[in-house]
């Protein structure tokens, strides 16, 4: 278990569960684009077979992304707001259950022409559902950002350095500047 209130630790699982979420978005946008193919095309069965597999895809990495947002609320990586979290975690809920029914409903014949009114409904679902995922992503982006509103990594203190050590070992300098100066042939000889 992660320590509370660590963000180091965790902050690949904040950023993971928004990627997996979109890329459930995106093949169900994609499942509704080859449902409409069918409905335009002369040969559906292609069309309507793609649309089928895609929306079983989303369903499989829609789940995954919907577990690794509740482990997120439940506290393991520390969700910037817990209301906008659970909305939504609801609204992805309600997407998964539009799409699961949706496989339901055409499992016993996946290659079926579906009609163009839920071709629609399934796009506006889409589509709302991206709404509310740019929405949340704009809020986590603002929560890392933090109060002064940049999300600019600041570098690590470095502790000052004697400037002048560098100049004193850098070789011969001439008299009356500061550090060692270079031995006299003589003094050279002498030793």
């Amino acid at each position: 278990m992660v320590r509370e209130g660590s963000t180091e630790d965790t902050r690949w699982l904040r950023l993971l569960h928004p990627s997996v979420l979109a890329a459930t978005i995106a093949v169900f946008g994609a499942s509704v684009g080859f449902d409409l193919g069918a409905v335009l095309a002369k040969d559906q069965f292609i069309y309507t077979q793609g649309a089928f597999t895609l929306i079983g895809f989303g369903i499989v990495v829609g789940l995954v992304g919907v577990v690794l947002l509740v482990l997120e609320l439940a506290g393991w990586a520390g969700s910037p707001d817990r209301r906008a979290g659970v909305a939504h975690l609801i609204s992805f809920d309600a997407l998964l259950l539009w799409f699961v029914l949706w496989f339901a409903i055409r499992r016993p014949h996946p290659v079926r022409l579906v009609e163009v009114w839920a071709v629609g409904l399934s796009g506006i679902v889409v589509l709302a559902a991206a709404v509310l995922h740019l929405r949340y992503l704009r809020l986590l982006a603002r929560h890392d950002a933090g109060p002064g509103g940049s999300t600019a990594v600041v570098p690590p203190v470095v502790p000052d350095v004697d400037r002048e050590a560098p100049a004193r070992s850098a070789g011969p300098q001439r008299s009356g500047a500061p550090g060692p100066q270079p031995a006299e042939p003589a003094e050279l000889a002498a030793r």
